[in-house]
């Protein structure tokens, strides 16, 4: 635990929240977990502003090894375009199922009855008619 003379609990609480969402957001990107990466990515951001707020932005960048959010921009860009990526597909994917013609198929009726089944135009089977 990094400890600095004339902070009080709460700030040193911030402090370690932010190293535990750091940590993270580390391990998610590298392992490429890119559906929360983003939402981790923003805890850690959110934290981070937190501690400038009362460190101050030299400081804080000392205690934090000159790491900051905003260094890290070429992993949240290819987060942005994975997750771009994938509402594109599902967009895709919808019209895709959106134009597929529906299929129009005749089902047997089987029946239990020794009797023959009567004849019924195809007019009676498609239902009552909208006039």
């Amino acid at each position: 635990m990094i400890i600095f003379a004339g902070l009080n609990h709460f700030q040193v609480s911030s402090i370690e929240i932010y190293q535990c969402q750091y940590k993270n957001w580390f391990r998610a990107a590298i392992e490429e977990e890119w559906e929360i990466c983003p939402s981790l990515w923003q805890g850690a951001m959110n934290s981070y502003l937190h501690i400038r707020s009362f460190l101050g932005q030299e400081k804080t960048i000392e205690l934090l090894g000159g790491w900051s959010p905003l260094s890290c921009k070429d992993k949240v860009n290819k987060i942005k375009n994975w997750l771009k990526n994938q509402i594109i597909l599902s967009i895709d994917q919808k019209k895709e199922l959106e134009m597929t013609p529906a299929l129009e198929t005749e089902v047997p009726v089987v029946s239990t009855s020794s009797k023959p089944a009567p004849e019924v135009s195809k007019d009676k089977l498609k239902g009552p008619q909208k006039k």
